[in-house]
């Protein structure tokens, strides 16, 4: 009796083959969702970390982004004093391209009206030194160098049609960390980080300066859009007292900041992800200002597993 050779696979070997395969298709697709994690949790630090860098550059290169126009501002801040009114359509003096009111630096605020997610900066504005308008001292410290060219972020202005209200006194942009990220602070609570970071050059001699205001032990709400949106009203004197009031009971003029809340101290942000899959977070440091008042490599990203990484 001759028997025929056997083709095809029994059903043993069969699920043996199927098994095996699930196994290298499991193990493929966990090595490629940790790696493309991981790639995604590095652009989410590197991303702030330059995010933070070109603060620094625009503050060192500053171009002034206010269009001329017809709208009238009370001066060129809330904290303008009453009888320093200009006129944005006619702010150029004898000097054509040449405005009364320039860029000293940027605030950021982190956690602005509760919000999680999102960095806001503004343009700090304030009067421009020249021979007409004069400091006071040349040892002024900069937080009264600052308080006398009336910097600040909020201006008062004409809509055209009369009337006034609050707006930005320069331009405000957002910055949203990339995938889903969380700057945190360096507590081991994983809190987001709350506060404002004020990097400005000094009216006296022109320095870069790096000032801190931390509000993680005590969280407000430093809610400017309530303030934009406040009612428009006659423009003159009186009706820029009450923006000042406003602006002031909301936490939002950077005067009242600047009364003993900003320091120069180091800053420690811990960047959290869902991608980071338990490797702890990276830590971004933002150094205390040099003496040379220059903020050359203000920003650090702390190596991973460096002794110095708070994050861990």
């Amino acid at each position: 009796m001759s028997f025929g050779i056997r083709k095809g696979f029994t059903i043993i070997e069969v699920m043996l083959f199927l098994a095996i395969t699930a196994v290298m298709f499991v193990a493929l697709i966990t090595t490629t969702s940790g790696s493309i994690g991981r790639r995604r949790y590095d652009d989410t630090v590197s991303d702030f970390a330059e995010y933070l860098r070109r603060i620094y550059a625009d503050v060192e290169s500053t171009a002034n982004p206010r269009a001329t126009n017809t709208a009238e501002r009370i001066g060129c801040t809330l904290s303008s004093d009453p009888n320093s009114t200009l006129y944005q359509s006619a702010n150029n003096a004898n000097t054509a391209g040449r405005t009364n009111c320039g860029i000293y630096g940027k605030i950021m605020i982190f956690g602005e009206n509760g919000d999680d997610t999102t960095v806001h900066t503004y343009d700090v504005i304030g009067d421009i030194i020249d021979n007409t308008h004069k400091l006071s001292s040349s040892t002024l410290s900069l937080s009264d160098a600052l308080k006398e060219v009336h910097a600040e972020f909020l201006a008062y202005e004409e809509d055209g049609e009369g009337t006034c209200h609050i707006n930005l006194a320069g331009t405000g942009n957002s910055y949203v960390p990339q995938w889903g990220g969380r700057i945190e602070n360096a507590s081991t609570t994983d809190n987001l980080f709350r506060g404002a970071i004020l990097v400005v050059r000094s009216p006296v001699n022109g320095t870069i300066h790096t000032l801190v205001a931390d509000f993680n032990g005590s969280p407000r709400n430093f809610n400017v859009d309530s303030v934009l949106a406040t009612p428009a009203n006659a423009c003159g004197e009186t009706a820029v007292s009450a923006a000042r009031t406003t602006a002031s009971t909301a936490n939002t003029l950077l005067a009242n900041l600047l009364d003993g809340e900003f320091q120069n101290k180091v800053v420690d942000f811990c960047v959290n992800s869902d991608d980071v899959y338990g490797s702890g977070r990276r830590n971004i440091r933002l150094h205390a200002e040099r003496a040379d008042g220059t903020n050359a490599g203000a920003v650090e990203v702390v190596e991973a597993d460096a002794g110095s990484n708070v994050c861990l």
